[in-house]
C-alpha cells in the first residue's frame, strides 16, 4: 500500500521528513553555535569581534538564533514551496490537506521549544553547582600550577594588575552586565596570565598592588573577547584562565541569565507552537463541514 501522493508526485511524508531533518539539522547547528561561543572560535567567534569593533558590546544568544535561523531558511523555503503546490494541485475540495503544513511548523515549533526549556533547565542547574554550600570554606589557589578550584571558595595572595584592567559588556537577549577584571600574577614582568579577579567598575587604571584575594573561582569564565584583548596586548592567557568572581551571585549570573533567556525564548516557541496547532484544527473542522455538507 503506497503513501497518498499528490499530482506532483511528492507524498505527504516527504514533507514530513523534511520537517524532521530541519529539525534534527537546526539542534546540530545551535549545537555547533554553542561550542563556538564557549570556545570562542569559528564563525561565532568572528561575529562577536565585528560587533565588539561596531558596538562595543556583543549578543551572543540573538547571534546564536539567528545564525540558526538563516542556515534553516533554505529547509523551511522548500517545505514551504511543497506545501504551496500542494495546495494548488488539490484544490479547495481537498483544502483539509493544507492543515499539513501547521502541523508540521507546529511540531517544528514545539521540538524547538521543548529543546530550549531543557537547556534552560541545564543552565539552571549548572549555576546551582557553583559555589554550593558543601564546599570548604577557601582552598587556595595556585597560580604556579594547574590545580582545579572550580566553582570553590578560593584565597590566593597575588599581584593586583590594576594596571591592567579590562572591562567587557555580557549582553544575552534581555539581560546583561558589565564585567570588570584584572589579572592576578605572581610579578610585575610576568606576562602569563592564569587567574583573573572581579573588580568593581572604574575608569581610571592604577598601579598594581600585591595583597590577599578572595571569592568564588570559576575555570574558562573568561569572556572571549577578554582574551583576545589580553593577548593582543602581548599576554599569554592560560587555557583554561580562571575568574575570581567576588560573590557567589556574580559566578552564577552567566548561567541563570542564559536561562532566563532560554526559557523566554522556549515560551515565545511554545505560543507559536499554539498558533499554528489552533488554526490547523480550526481548518480541519472546516473541512469536516464541507464534507458534511456536500454528503
Amino acid at each position: 500500500m503506497t503513501g497518498t501522493r499528490d499530482t506532483s508526485g511528492n507524498s505527504r511524508l516527504s514533507v514530513r521528513t523534511l520537517s524532521i531533518i530541519a529539525a534534527l539539522w537546526g539542534i546540530l547547528v545551535c549545537g555547533v553555535l554553542v561550542w563556538q561561543a564557549y570556545m570562542y572560535r569559528g564563525v561565532f567567534a568572528a561575529l562577536a569581534e565585528w560587533q565588539f569593533r561596531e558596538w562595543d558590546q556583543m549578543y551572543p544568544v540573538a547571534t546564536i538564533a539567528l545564525l540558526t535561523l538563516l542556515l534553516e531558511l533554505p529547509l523551511i523555503i522548500l517545505i514551504a514551496l511543497k506545501l504551496r503546490r500542494r495546495r494548488r494541485n488539490y484544490g479547495p475540495v481537498r483544502a483539509g490537506l493544507l492543515s499539513v503544513r501547521e502541523t508540521v511548523m507546529a511540531r517544528l515549533f514545539a521540538a524547538l521549544a521543548g529543546l530550549a526549556f531543557v537547556l534552560a533547565l541545564g543552565a539552571g542547574i549548572l549555576g546551582l553547582t557553583i559555589g554550593t554550600l558543601g564546599d570548604k570554606p577557601f582552598t587556595a589557589l595556585a597560580l604556579d600550577d594547574d590545580a582545579d578550584v572550580n566553582g570553590d571558595f578560593v584565597r590566593t595572595r597575588a599581584l593586583v594588575r590594576m594596571d591592567r584592567i579590562g572591562y567587557y559588556r555580557e549582553r544575552f537577549v534581555v539581560t546583561g552586565r558589565d564585567l570588570w577584571v584584572a589579572p592576578l600574577t605572581l610579578s610585575q614582568d610576568d606576562r602569563t596570565i592564569r587567574a583573573f579577579v572581579q573588580i568593581r567598575p572604574t575608569r581610571e587604571a592604577s598601579e598594581a598592588q600585591m595583597m590577599e584575594v578572595s571569592g568564588v573561582a570559576r575555570r574558562a569564565a573568561l569572556p572571549g573577547g577578554l582574551r583576545r584583548l589580553y593577548e593582543n596586548e602581548g599576554y599569554s592567557v592560560a587555557r583554561p584562565a580562571y575568574v575570581v568572581f567576588s560573590s557567589r551571585a556574580s559566578a552564577r549570573w552567566p548561567f541563570f541569565s542564559a536561562a532566563a533567556d532560554l526559557a523566554i525564548a522556549g515560551l515565545l516557541f511554545l505560543l507559536t507552537f499554539a498558533a499554528f496547532r489552533t488554526h490547523a484544527r480550526r481548518m480541519e473542522r472546516r473541512q469536516a463541514g464541507n464534507v458534511t455538507a456536500n454528503a
